[in-house]
Order: C-alpha cells, then structure tokens, then sequence
C-alpha cells in the first residue's frame, strides 16, 4: 500500500445533539461521492460547538455528545470504522477513525498516538479553540491488537540552548497531524482570525506519553526534558479542518446592493446577479486573502472552493435558505500542508452536504490521499524563517548548534574578516531561534497547566453553571427553587427569633444561655452588697 485514503469531515454542530441516522447519512454521502475505489481508511472529524456551554464546562458530559458520532462510524454501510483517539478543547473536538479491513485488505494501524489542545475564546475559555491529534500511519502493527502497545519515540530534549533533533527513524510509515479548530466569530474579525491561528501554531504541544496509556503531566514552566513537537515539523502532514470562520468581504465598489455591512449595520446584501457565488464573491474570501498576503496559515494550501458559502442558513429543508441578517461566507475549511519530498497529500474531491439538518452550517468534506512511502522532507527554510518573524517556533532541524560550532572553527582557521563575520550571523540567527524555542515552550507550559488546574478551568466552570442557571429551563428552576428555599428560610428563622426575642425580652443574655439560677443579678451602683440570710 503506497498511500492511505483518509475522509475529512467538518461540521458545526450548534450546540445540539446530533441524530444518529443523519450522521451516518451524511458520512456515507460523503464515502459515495468519493473517487477512490473503496472506503476511505480514515475518517477525521471535527466538531465545533458539539453540546451546550454548560454540559461541557460544568458537567463535563461530552461523551454523551460523542456517542452518536461513534455509533453512526461503526455502522456506515461502506465499512465499519473504530474510535482510535479523541480530544477536545472545550467545544471544540477532534476524532479520529480507523477502518477495520475487511478480508483481503490490508489493516491501517496508527501509532505513536499524541494529542493537544488550544483554548482561545473570551478569556482564554474553550468556547473556541483547537483540538489535535497526531500519529503514525503505517501497515505494520495494529493499535487495534491489546497485545500491540503504540511505539513511542525515545526522549529528546528541547531546551534553551539544544534546537529540537531530527525524530529517530522509527518504522515504515507518516506522521499525520488532524487538527479540529474554530476561529473567531462575526464580520471584521479577520485579523482575531489570524491571531487564533498564530495561537493555535504556538500554543499545541505534542508530547508522548510517559508510559503507554499515561498522560503527559507538565510539573513546571523548567520541565523540558522530554520531547515535544511543535505544530510546524519535519516528515509530517498536516490537516487543518473547521469553522474557521473567515467572510466575505465585498469591496464598497461594488454594486450598492452587494456590498457588505459592516458589523451591527442593517443587512444590505443580494444574490450575485449571475447567481455565482464562487466566481462573484469568493475573490474577496478573507480566508484567500490571509494565505495570500502570509498574515496567517503559512505554508498552507486549500484545493480549489466549488462550492457555495456554507454560513449562515435559515429555515429546514428544501426551504432553507441564506440568513439576511449574515453576509453568507466559507466559513467551514479544510487545508493542508505537506513536509515529504515530492509525493504529497492529493485532494480527490473538496464539497459541502447540503443535506444534513440541524445546524445554521452545511458541513464541508474533502476526500484525501496520504502517501506513506514518501522519503522524508524538511520545512522549507524560507518558511522557517517566516515562522521565526512571528516568533513561532518549529520543530525542524535546519541546523544544529554542534553543527555552528564546527562550522565556526574550520571558518575561523581562515581567520578572514568575511568568515568572522559569517560565522557572527549565524550564531546571531541561532540564538534568535533558541529564544524563541524558549518562550514558545514557557508559553505551551504555562497554557496546560492553566487549562489543566488554574484559571482557565476555574473560569470554565464558573461560566458553564452560570449558563446553565440563568440560561436553561432546569437551571432556571433550580435557581427558582433555590431562591425561594432561602427566602422560606430566612422567613422562618426570622419568625421564631422574633417570637424567642419577645418571650424572653425581660432576661439577659447571660441568663438565656447559662440559665437564670447560675447567673448572679447585676448590683447597680450605689446598691448595698446583698447580706446574708
């Protein structure tokens, strides 16, 4: 097997539970219009507001909106599919299927499984983010099989003097990174856009497990001595899938009746008079114009759009149409980047479900093909640079330090001034690149351990019972019913006080609680001392 079909799948799922029938409607859609000759071997799926802010904040229920994405992959008609990892970042979640090959194919195995996720909504919350998974492909040990245990790399520093090394050769087979994201909302937030993007680079962290099974536990903002992969990394391809919510923005050029409002104006937009979304709107996609212009997603490409705007629709079935109040926009993407030398990933079809319900979104779909005997390739140094100007680290191994000091004696023996001075920028441009490795890796450690235990997740917490409270119908009357035990209460006690106050109105305090025998009377002054009887 020289390449593995894999199926992305993206949908925003509007806080709603999800039916099971429509998920597996949708997904065997998606396997049909397929080109390839048989079921894809993977499916990633991302998932964006997957359940209500308070079942996941508060009562951490999101399996049970997990459940019928599951169920609905186990039982597709095409092939049947097994859960291999999951994350989410609050709202945000990525899963990951692997086909179970059926006889006379060959079984798809995943190992060296690493997770992470990114928070960046209002205050840091999970109400949008990023939520990866990272693994090997290969055909050769099964992470189905309890007997088979997933290969780890061996540890390797990544320190403020050491640039991360090149990973070991481990076996035949790619690293593939699926990462689930939702980017800020609303019409001229295109530069927040970036900005997530810019986080979600800088902030996920893939570590190995310490042991198989166990979680990867930051101890301290010093803990570096264990490997962790960046975002950006050698031999690896990399699957960027949400509601990345970039708009349309038609120029006040054009016709009046086209142009779009800006933020909190009144809806002024029409259809385009050819009715040609794609060829009349899409040039001014921000999405388009962040790659463009290198403001975000460097390194990044998208197959060419198709399809109409996916966002936002109104109404339910053959009467749903776009929403007045919303310029419609691609707010749903997939994109990809790959690091191999010369066989890189191929998108066999880029399209939108127009048939599933439930949502304001029409789910996007791309059909992939990952080669997994390409020799492995290095970032491009050009894009390493890049990366450094927006001080974002990558794990990548352009040039060592061992290397530089090598370098800088054999030039040095020249003892040319043009050779001093090579040897000087160059060791210049390293230690630029360790001190952003540096602060990269604080930043990474500092974001888990908030998420994990700190602010991040107090305010998480804090937020989703408040919604649920004051948002909910249960939690409107548990809020109801909480007010008025307390007022009952208060009222009560309120009521016997009174009436213990009233009865005992002509005793002291002293006499209530000691009692009246035991407590000698108070001699006013100028009283005679008591005599004896």
């Amino acid at each position: 097997m020289a390449s593995v079909s894999t199926l992305l799948f993206t949908y925003n799922c509007a806080q709603t539970l999800q039916p099971v029938t429509s998920i597996r409607s949708a997904l065997s859609s998606a396997i049909v219009a397929s080109p390839l000759s048989s079921a894809p071997s993977l499916i990633f799926l991302s998932l964006q507001e997957i359940a209500p802010i308070h079942d996941i904040f508060y009562f951490e229920k999101l399996q049970n909106y997990l459940k019928p994405f599951i169920e609905a992959a186990s039982s597709l008609d095409a092939a049947s599919y097994k859960l291999a990892s999951s994350i989410n970042s609050g709202l945000t979640a990525g899963v990951l299927f692997v086909k179970t090959a059926s006889e006379g194919e060959q079984q798809v195995n995943l190992t060296d499984i690493r997770t992470s996720a990114v928070s960046f909504g209002a205050l840091s919350m999970g109400l949008k983010g990023a939520a990866a998974i990272r693994a090997c492909i290969s055909t050769e040990s099964s992470i189905l099989d309890s007997s088979s245990s997933a290969t780890t790399i061996p540890s390797v520093p990544v320190s403020a003097n050491k640039l991360p090394p090149a990973p070991p050769a481990k076996f035949k087979g790619v690293d593939v990174t699926f990462v689930a994201a939702h980017f800020a909302a609303n019409e001229g937030m295109k530069e927040k856009r970036d900005k997530n993007f810019i986080d979600t680079a800088r902030k996920l962290a893939f570590f190995p497990p310490v042991n198989p099974g166990d979680e990867y536990v930051v101890a301290s903002v010093v803990d570096e001595q264990r490997d962790r992969d960046f975002l950006y990394k050698d031999d690896t391809h990399v699957f960027i899938c949400g509601d990345l919510n970039y708009r349309v923005q038609v120029p006040s050029s054009s016709a009046e009746t086209t142009t779009v409002p800006a933020p909190k104006s009144a809806p002024k937009w029409v259809l385009p008079e050819d009715g040609d979304f794609v060829k009349s709107w899409f040039p001014h996609d921000e999405l388009s114009s962040s790659i463009a212009e290198q403001t975000a997603f460097w390194g990044f490409k998208e197959a060419p759009v198709t399809f109409n705007p996916t966002y936002k629709y109104s109404g339910s079935g053959s009467d749903r149409t776009y929403n007045a109040s919303r310029v419609p926009s691609w707010c749903d993407r997939i994109l990809y980047l790959s690091v191999y030398d010369k066989k890189n990933v191929t998108i066999e079809k880029y399209d939108v479900l127009s048939s599933v319900p439930g949502s304001d979104h029409y789910p996007v779909y791309a059909l992939a093909t990952v080669p997994i005997d390409a020799a492995p390739g290095s970032l491009p140094s050009s894009l390493v640079e890049t990366l450094a100007a927006k001080t974002i680290a990558a794990s990548t191994v352009s040039e060592t330090q061992e290397e530089v000091d090598e370098e800088e004696n054999e030039e040095l023996e020249a003892k040319t001034p043009e050779a001093v001075a090579l040897v000087a920028e160059k060791n210049k441009k390293m230690k630029a690149t360790y001190a952003i490795i540096s602060d990269q890796v604080t930043v990474q450690n500092d974001h888990l351990h908030s998420r994990k235990y700190g602010r991040i997740r107090r305010m998480e917490s804090y937020f989703g019972l408040a919604i649920y409270l004051l948002f909910t119908r249960a939690g409107n009357l548990t809020l109801l019913s909480t007010i008025i035990g307390f007022i009952a209460a208060y009222l009560y006690l309120y009521s016997v006080l009174t009436a213990f106050v009233e009865k005992n109105k002509d005793t002291s305090i002293l006499a209530l609680i000691f009692g009246a025998d035991r407590v000698r009377p108070r001699r006013r002054r100028g009283q005679p001392l008591p005599t004896a009887a």
